[in-house]
């Protein structure tokens, strides 16, 4: 279904000349489609996820619905050449896709359909650990801390339309920081956990690259006490809003909104065209 959707969208894109951008690609089995429709001009940026770097489905216990996520979880060997594809440079960046979830959500908690994989909420929570993840995973494939910044910040950045601002370290950018020790190594336990729920996949693994302090904008955010725990400074994001009046400007093309104008159902939420980014 992945690789029908894929090749929809590549053809779409080639048609229109649109640009487009591929989400939480998790099948290798698509790279040949990226790659034809790149050579003919298509502007296609790819990404993929953290857990399908890290992950491999036949190391999945059964009914551990931690591991659901949506796509799901492939293959050893379909892992190893999406990492392939990022040191090639055919995906451009790779996200969290951050998706926490109850335990009654992800049917983790006793009763008739616990451990059920259809019913359970698709989703994991990587954001905390994103940057050991990578760290880790990339070590065989020579990648390096140039290539981090790379995936995990300056393309992000540039998809998301901030570029001007965020994504690297020069004059007149925002000072978002990570203070960590790329030698380091620690285990993923409950304890350690930031989120509300302790749902994780990563349950028990040893990770490469321990963060000791974040700065947003130069101020700190996050200061590592020890192996279990951490102090958060006060929430310091911004919320950007988007009117529909304006046009949505890149480097590469304008958008214009006219489109969002065109009469609503009365379903519709008021505050539809309003779109906010806290960051």
């Amino acid at each position: 279904m992945e690789q029908q959707a894929i090749e929809l969208v590549a053809t779409v894109a080639r048609q229109y000349d649109i640009r487009t951008h591929i989400v939480h690609l998790s099948t290798a089995q698509a790279l040949p489609t990226i790659r034809e429709a790149r050579a003919h001009g298509s502007r296609l940026t790819v990404e993929t996820c953290h857990h399908y770097l890290s992950l491999a489905a036949e190391d999945v216990p059964d009914a551990r619905t931690e591991f659901k996520c949506c796509p799901p979880i492939r293959s050893g060997a379909n892992r190893e050449l999406l990492w392939n594809a990022v040191q090639a440079g055919e995906i451009d960046l790779i996200v969290s896709d951050h998706s926490p979830s109850t335990p009654q959500l992800k049917l983790l908690t006793a009763g008739k359909r616990q451990g059920d994989f259809l019913q359970a909420w698709g989703g994991i929570a990587s954001v905390q650990l994103g940057l050991p993840l990578f760290w880790t995973g990339c070590q065989p494939y020579g990648l390096t801390l140039e290539d981090a910044v790379r995936l995990l910040c300056t393309e992000p950045a540039r998809l998301a339309g901030l570029d001007a601002r965020k994504g690297r370290l020069d004059p007149g950018f925002d000072g978002d920081l990570c203070v960590w020790d790329p030698e380091g190594t620690f285990t993923v336990t409950e304890d350690m956990i930031e989120f509300q729920h302790k749902i994780t996949p990563y349950l028990n693994r040893t990770l490469r690259g321990v963060i000791h302090g974040t700065f947003l904008r130069g101020f700190p955010v996050y200061q590592r006490v020890d192996s279990t725990r951490g102090t958060f400074g006060p929430p310091l994001g911004n919320i950007l809003l988007r009117s529909s009046d304006t046009a949505i400007s890149t480097e590469e093309h304008t958008v214009a909104t006219e489109d969002l104008r065109k009469p609503k159902s009365k379903n519709s939420n008021s505050n539809e065209l309003e779109h906010g980014l806290d960051l």
